[in-house]
This record gives structure tokens, sequence and C-alpha cells, in this order.
């Protein structure tokens, strides 16, 4: 895959590439919130707290490397309220655990160089703010998807993702 490197005004760069995707099944945890201001409060403590019970060692049983890492899903809902899935690519159907899929489509993957959660928040901000607003792609009704590639997420250079679903 191509990677594009637009050069915003202000002077930062943003890396992301474009791809098209077939349905991508996935299993995970699904949590749901009231508002997209409560799950930015809140998706942090989830992974903690996801991490503690041992959910992600019972992901990694399921899962089939299509995509490495965790995803971390962003499923939009009516009047502003969304679900967060934390969930592995995954050909199984775990009756303990959620299945959905990626649809269909075209995504931009953006990089994220840094500590998490803040590379990620800065990213995304930089994407909703000053990427779209500039650009001709527009978005589509689809879930967003945060990628946590293996790695340190402390690190100041571990690389995460963000896809965009777009028209």
């Amino acid at each position: 895959m191509n990677m594009s490197i637009i050069n915003i005004t202000g002077g930062f760069i943003m890396n992301y590439r474009e791809v098209t995707f077939e349905s991508i099944p996935l299993v995970g945890e699904c949590v749901h919130y009231e508002t997209a201001a409560e799950a930015r409060r809140s998706i942090q403590s989830y992974w903690t707290d996801f991490t503690k019970r041992g959910k992600d060692k019972v992901l990694d049983q399921y899962h089939n490397q299509q995509i490495s890492g965790f995803l971390g899903v962003l499923i939009p809902k009516p009047n502003d309220r969304l679900d967060y899935m934390i969930a592995v690519s995954s050909d199984e159907q775990p009756a303990e655990l959620e299945v959905r899929k990626i649809p269909v489509g075209r995504y931009l993957i953006f990089e994220a160089k840094g500590k998490l959660p803040y590379a990620l928040r800065k990213v995304m901000d930089d994407i909703h703010h000053e990427f779209l607003p500039k650009s001709h792609y527009k978005l589509r009704e689809a879930a967003i998807l945060e990628h946590y590639l293996p790695g340190d997420i402390e690190s100041d250079t571990y690389i995460s993702e963000i896809w965009i679903p777009i028209e």
C-alpha cells in the first residue's frame, strides 16, 4: 500500500493511505455510551478494566491475525450515541463474545506515532479539524477503527492507526 503525505497549513504533516476492505469479521466485547464526549472520557478506563479482567487473553484465543493486534471500533448510533468494541479479527463466533463485521468500503488509514492515548487523540482531532475540512474526502456512515499494533504503547515511537470510512 502506498503512503500519502499531506502538509496541512500550520506546518504539521499527516501520513495516510487509502485502502478498500472486503468485509472483515470481528469478535470482541462492546460497551455503550450515551454521548461521544462520555466515550472520550471513558474509553481509556474501559481498556484498563478489559485487560485487568483478562479479556485480552480471551480474544487472543480467537484471533485469526487477518488484522494484527487489537482494534477499538467506534460504532455510531443515532442521537450522538455510540458503541465501542474492543475486538480482533476472527472467523469464529464464540457465544461469550459479540460478533460484528467491518463493512466493505474505502478507508483512510492515518498513522499515529507516540504514547497512547495521547497520540491517537491528537491525530483524531487533526483529522476532524484540519484534514477533512481541507480535503476532497467525505465521511461515510460506518465504524471508525483504532488499530493497536503490537509494541510498547508507552513509547514515543509506538505506531497505531486510525481508520476513517470514506465515500
